[in-house]
């Protein structure tokens, strides 16, 4: 689903370089059911963009996928309340409040 690979990638890149912990901040799901998709989605791009494309890498990019739908089915969304937001500042919010589109 490519509207939706974007905002893993983003999402990827914040919590490899804000650490372990970016998950679990204030402005992240304090639902663990919800944390625990996001990393699933997080595993699953970092094999979805491996630099060896194979069917597995196929089959892992359509499970992120579905985990990513999952996210957003539970209610929470990549975004930001800020419309301009650039990448850099988007988080896990509640998706009634995203406004970046």
């Amino acid at each position: 689903m490519n509207t939706l690979r974007p905002l893993l990638l983003a999402a990827t890149l914040l919590t490899s370089t804000a650490g372990a912990g970016a998950i679990g901040t204030s402005r992240q799901p304090h639902d663990p059911a919800i944390r625990s998709l996001i990393g699933q989605a997080i595993a699953q791009e970092k094999v979805c963009q491996s630099a060896h494309p194979s069917k597995n890498t196929q089959s892992m990019c359509d499970k992120r996928d579905a985990t990513l739908r999952r996210i957003r089915a539970k209610g929470w969304c990549w975004g930001s309340t800020n419309p301009n937001e650039a990448n850099a500042g988007l988080y896990w919010l509640p998706c009634s409040r995203n406004k970046v589109h």
